[in-house]
């Protein structure tokens, strides 16, 4: 079997942490994939590493990746369960100003959105690779922008695109951006 993962230092300040908090992933069609969640030392950053490295993103981030695993109108969010984005959105009600605009990179058909929208402080959009996830989140009212983030040049256009006429407040990126190599230096020169 291939690695599937890479060690990377902190994406933001180049700076290496330790591995407080190692966890198991599982992709579709997939073996489990050991991860670590780091607290960057200098700049105090979360991000994922060891971390899927490209090769392995590629095999699983692509234009119908979500589409093999909707069905009618059930589906199984890969990335946390509704009662996860429940203790999330608590969190943003307790730490975040009422008001805000919150963006959800890889929002999938928008779960978390429906969370965002339900607490009647935020006002959400996604982003997602997904058309079919894209337009079931769409149909429940949200704004949602289709792109690939797996793909380098596609970060910076997403980012042109999303923070042009908008500022976020908080900008959720589980499964995503914490892949991408480089993406995080995009969102930390727009704010």
């Amino acid at each position: 079997m291939k690695e599937m993962t890479v060690e990377v230092a902190c994406p933001l300040c180049n700076e290496d942490s330790n591995y407080p908090y190692r966890f198991e992933q599982r992709f579709v069609n997939k073996e489990s994939v050991s991860l670590g969640l780091n607290n960057c030392k200098k700049c105090n950053l979360q991000y994922i590493s060891p971390r899927l490295n490209q090769e392995a993103i590629s095999t699983l981030y692509n234009e119908d990746y979500l589409t093999k695993t909707v069905s009618g109108a059930n589906h199984v969010d890969q990335t946390v369960s509704i009662k996860e984005y429940q203790k999330f959105k608590s969190y943003l009600l307790k730490t975040l100003p009422e008001g805000g605009h919150i963006l959800d990179v890889g929002c999938g058909v928008g779960n978390m959105l429906k969370q965002i929208k339900d607490s009647q402080q935020f006002k959400g959009s996604g982003i997602e690779i997904s058309h079919d996830a894209a337009e079931r989140a769409r149909k429940d009212g949200f704004e949602i922008i289709e792109e690939n983030c797996a793909k380098p040049l596609a970060i910076g256009n997403f980012a042109a695109r999303m923070f042009k006429n908008a500022m976020y407040l908080f900008v959720k990126t589980l499964s995503v951006l914490g892949y991408n190599i480089g993406g995080i230096h995009i969102i930390a020169r727009k704010n």
